[in-house]
C-alpha cells in the first residue's frame, strides 16, 4: 500500500475470491490506495489452462497491458 497501488491477481471470481478479501481488508484499515483486481469475472470454461488465462485475459501479456491501460501508462 505504500506504493499506491495493490495488484491482486487469481483464478478465481474477483468479486468473491482474493482481490474482494484484499479490498475488504483496505477498507477495514482505513488504507486508501489504488486496487486493481485480476481474475475471473464470469464464469469459466473447460478447455487448456493456457487457452483459458489468454480467454480471460489472464496471460502474462494482457495482464502487462490491462494494468498499464489503467494506470493511464498505454498498454
Amino acid at each position: 500500500a505504500k506504493t499506491g497501488l495493490i495488484v491482486t491477481y487469481e483464478d478465481h471470481n474477483v468479486r468473491t475470491g482474493l482481490g474482494a478479501c484484499v479490498a475488504e481488508a483496505l477498507v477495514e484499515m482505513g488504507i486508501k490506495v489504488k486496487l486493481i483486481k485480476k481474475g475471473i469475472t464470469g464464469y469459466a470454461s473447460s478447455g487448456l489452462p493456457d487457452d483459458l488465462f489468454k480467454m480471460f485475459s489472464l496471460d502474462p501479456e494482457s495482464l502487462v497491458s490491462s494494468i498499464l491501460l489503467e494506470l493511464g501508462k498505454g498498454g
